[in-house]
Formats: structure tokens, C-alpha cells, sequence
């Protein structure tokens, strides 16, 4: 009642708020591109993490994942681990196929489903490629920065536990920036890197030849 809250002068008055609402974000990380438990191919997975809870139904189409390129692309299966509303939502793609000839593994993510628009979407939206080699061929087949605390490789076979796999990795440091040891985990084919710094001090790491 505007005359209880304001007089009588204003009992007739129409009042205006402006309220400013935030746009939706939201961010992709993987797990690395992990040897399934049977040897045979490889299991992708990673967390689409929301700002505020969402339920399950508004997160799937968020993310593809194609094998191959061009025409050909065959399009996989993405399964989502939620249940509930969650601001964390864990997908993986499983037995991603190993052929006779190298090639691309491809998991792209926009934020059409949560209402963005192209422009909106623009500073979230993004690709990334893995390749997969031939089963004789040992390499790298992906190096995933999307963590803050970590850097996750990943190889195309398992690799030995019993090596030092800090020794095989290169880096320089930005001007200033503190020297401070790396360490390892290794899991399958998969090695995990750490740092102090949160790899804030370093500009550029490469990993050189030897790690088998």
C-alpha cells in the first residue's frame, strides 16, 4: 500500500526497480584420454562445472564428442554421472576405438542449452583434439592445461611406473618467476604433474624424448 509506506501524496504512484541479473557461466575440465580396463581403446572423461545448481536434463547437449573428422565423423555416445541438481556435472565417453590408422578424437563445448548467446557463449565455448595413433606407436597423444593445479599427459600406451618422469620435462619460467620442483603420479597411460606455484611461474613446458 503506497500511502501506508509513503503518504497520502503518493497513493496513486507507480514505483520502478531495476534489478541487474548475472548471465550463466560455466566451465570444462577433463580427466585425461585413460586405457579402459581391458586394453582395447580408451575412456575420455571430464566436469562441466555451473555457477549455480542445475539438474541434469539442462547440462546433457552441452558437450560432443566425434570420432574422425569432415563428413565422416562419427558422433559418441556422452554418458553424465548426475543424478540431482549439481554445480559439478562429471560426463565420460567410453571405448573410444583403436584403429589401424591414426586419428582424431574431438570434444567440443558451447552454452546453447543454458540460454547463451553466440557472444555470451564466446568466452566459454571451445574444442579440443586428441590424437590417437596407431596401436604400434607410442606418443603423446594430448596435453590438458584445463586444471589450475595439474597438467595431465596423456600417452598412447601405459607408462612405466619405475622412471622419474619429472626428469623428462622442460620448462621455462616467466621473468620473475620462482623455481620450485615439479612431481608425478602416473596412472595407466596418464601422468599427472604438480607444482608448487600452480605452474603461475612457468611460461612453456615440453616433454622430451626417453619416457617409455
Amino acid at each position: 500500500d503506497g500511502m501506508k509506506l509513503f503518504g497520502k501524496e503518493y497513493t496513486t504512484a507507480s514505483f520502478k526497480n531495476t534489478f541487474l541479473v548475472a548471465e550463466p557461466s560455466y566451465s570444462v575440465s577433463f580427466d585425461g584420454l585413460e586405457i579402459n580396463d581391458e586394453g582395447t581403446g580408451y575412456v575420455l572423461g571430464g566436469t562441466v562445472t555451473t555457477d549455480i545448481p542445475l539438474s541434469p536434463i539442462n547440462i546433457e547437449g552441452i558437450v560432443t564428442v566425434k570420432s574422425g573428422s569432415g563428413p565422416f565423423a562419427k558422433k559418441l555416445a556422452v554418458e553424465w554421472d548426475n543424478e540431482e541438481s549439481s554445480t559439478a556435472h562429471h560426463f565420460t565417453v567410453k571405448n573410444i576405438e583403436q584403429y589401424e590408422k591414426e586419428r582424431t578424437i574431438t570434444a567440443s563445448w558451447n552454452g546453447k542449452k543454458l540460454g547463451l548467446s553466440s557472444k555470451q557463449d564466446k568466452p566459454f565455448a571451445g574444442e579440443k583434439t586428441y590424437l590417437i595413433p596407431s596401436p604400434d606407436i607410442f606418443a603423446v597423444m594430448d596435453v590438458d592445461t584445463s586444471h589450475s593445479d595439474k597438467i595431465l599427459v596423456s600417452f598412447s600406451k601405459p607408462v612405466d611406473t619405475t622412471q622419474n618422469f619429472a626428469s623428462f620435462v622442460k620448462y621455462e619460467k616467466r621473468p620473475g618467476g620462482a623455481e620450485s620442483a615439479i612431481n608425478s603420479s602416473v596412472r595407466k597411460n596418464v601422468v599427472t604433474l604438480y607444482n608448487d606455484s600452480n605452474w603461475r611461474d612457468y611460461s612453456e613446458l615440453k616433454i622430451t624424448e626417453g619416457v617409455k
